[in-house]
């Protein structure tokens, strides 16, 4: 994520899925730095991570925002060809092409 209040890129943590099940762990150092977290609300940060999620295919609602909307999955489909689930919708739109600060991928932001 680009973080809002110091325009850092910073990972902010990992999803996994499971068929529609999904976990989210945010990332050791920010835990430890502490503060700001896009939804204190349903995910205040913390160490543990947010198991059993099942809503929007598992994906948590912050960063199922960061998705493509049904038309966005619909281009999708007819450049690639095949399914596709959350983790491909994510990682096969342009971050550039986000609303927001949070963007997706397979490794670390280079710092």
């Amino acid at each position: 994520m680009d973080h809002p209040e110091t325009g850092e890129r910073l990972t902010l943590g990992r999803l996994t899925l499971k068929g529609n099940c999904g976990e989210f762990l945010y990332a050791p150092e920010l835990v430890k730095r502490g503060g700001w977290v896009p939804d204190p609300i349903n995910y205040p940060l913390r160490a543990e991570p947010y198991t059993g999620i099942t809503k929007n295919r598992g994906v948590p609602g912050f960063i199922n925002d960061a998705m493509p909307d049904g038309w966005g999955e619909r281009l999708l489909h007819r450049v690639y060809g095949r399914d596709l689930g959350p983790i491909d919708f994510l990682l096969k739109s342009p971050n550039n092409d986000r609303i927001g600060n949070l963007m997706a991928g397979t490794t670390r932001p280079i710092r």
